[in-house]
Parts: structure tokens; C-alpha cells; sequence
């Protein structure tokens, strides 16, 4: 049976209020034994409104408390209800990058550089809709998806020298395709950190 998220809201605000009341008891407690003290040497305290010290405590926690509440709840129940279309948006970055390693790899063992750039070049015509993409997600994702581009854009160039020019430099096709690879698990990472606070906030809010 699932708990209205008021009443849980009231649950964590009462246990609030009792551990306030805990500490209002210990500081008068402990006020009490000073007074005591100084009553038993002579001496007269002075007048220390410790209630009104107490009460501005509690008016302020409490008042933090729902602060709080009020400000991250829309922003909250937003995240949840977009999960579905910003992790659909993800998906296709990664994906499509994917498909793209995937073809160069499989090309480069074949030594088809035309194919290769070709495969590359056509991720970089749908840069624009990638960048769009991202910009729907959120900051992480947008800034692997430029690091992927600009990965292949460098790629791009070096593919448009002849076959004996590429194969002079193997050691920065072979970087391209760590760099690639690190940046795809970059992004991933991201992405499954975006379904891990979708779980957590809708575990919180449901």
C-alpha cells in the first residue's frame, strides 16, 4: 500500500518536531544546573530568555524544512515526468555513436577507409539534431555528445588523405578509437545515472 506523499511529508516533520523538543529539554536542562550553580555561590543569574531563543530555533527549522519542500518538489515531480522522453533522447545519441564504432571498427580491420569515413561523415551530418537532442537531456549528456563530435571530426580529416597516407598513421586511428570508446562509456555512465535519480525520486514521490 503506497503512502500519500503528504503524510509521509507529516511523518518527517513530527519526527523533527521531536527531536527539536529533545534538544529544547536538554538546553533548559543544562540552563537549570547553571542557575542552580550560580544560586548556590551567591550569585544572581541574569534574565536569559532561553524560550524565546528556543522558539526562534524551532520557527526556524521548521520553516527551513518547508522551504525546502516546496522549492524541490516541482522541480522533482518535472525530472520524473520527463524521464521517459529525456532517456528515449539519450538513447539515440548512444545508439547512433554505437552503430558509428561499430562500422568504423569493423571497416578499419578491412582496411575500406572509404567506408569508413563515410560512416563517420554521416554522424556528422546529423550533428545538429545530436546537439538538440542532449540539449533535452541535460549538461552531461550534451557535453559527451560534443566530445564525441569533435572526436570524429578530427577522424574525419585524417580519412580524407589517401589509403598510404591513413595507414602511416595508425597509432592515431587507434587513439580515435580509445578516445571513442572511453567517451561511449562516458556516456553511458551518464545516462545510467539519469535512471538512477528517476528510481530514487519516483521511490521518494510515488
Amino acid at each position: 500500500m503506497k503512502i500519500p506523499l503528504e503524510e509521509r511529508i507529516m511523518k518527517w516533520v513530527r519526527i523533527l518536531s521531536v527531536l527539536l523538543i529533545l534538544f529544547v529539554a536538554i538546553l533548559l536542562s543544562l540552563k537549570l544546573i547553571e542557575d542552580l550553580l550560580k544560586f548556590s555561590l551567591g550569585k544572581i543569574s541574569a534574565n536569559w530568555d532561553a524560550l524565546a531563543f528556543v522558539a526562534t530555533l524551532i520557527t526556524g527549522g521548521i520553516t527551513l524544512y518547508g522551504i525546502r519542500i516546496s522549492i524541490s518538489y516541482p522541480y522533482n515531480r518535472e525530472l520524473i515526468n520527463t524521464y521517459p522522453r529525456r532517456r528515449k533522447l539519450a538513447d539515440d545519441i548512444m545508439h547512433a555513436t554505437l552503430d558509428t564504432w561499430r562500422l568504423t571498427k569493423r571497416f578499419y580491420a578491412e582496411k575500406e577507409y572509404d567506408k569508413m569515413q563515410a560512416a563517420v561523415l554521416e554522424w556528422l551530418g546529423k550533428q545538429d539534431e545530436f546537439f538538440e537532442k542532449a540539449s533535452h537531456v541535460n549538461d552531461n549528456i550534451y557535453f559527451e555528445t560534443r566530445q564525441l563530435n569533435n572526436i570524429y571530426s578530427d577522424f574525419e580529416y585524417l580519412l580524407q588523405f589517401e589509403k598510404k597516407v591513413i595507414e602511416e598513421h595508425k597509432e592515431r586511428l587507434e587513439a580515435y578509437f580509445k578516445d571513442l570508446n572511453l567517451t561511449n562509456i562516458n556516456l553511458s555512465n551518464e545516462i545510467d545515472k539519469i535512471e538512477k535519480e528517476y528510481l530514487e525520486l519516483k521511490r521518494r514521490y510515488r
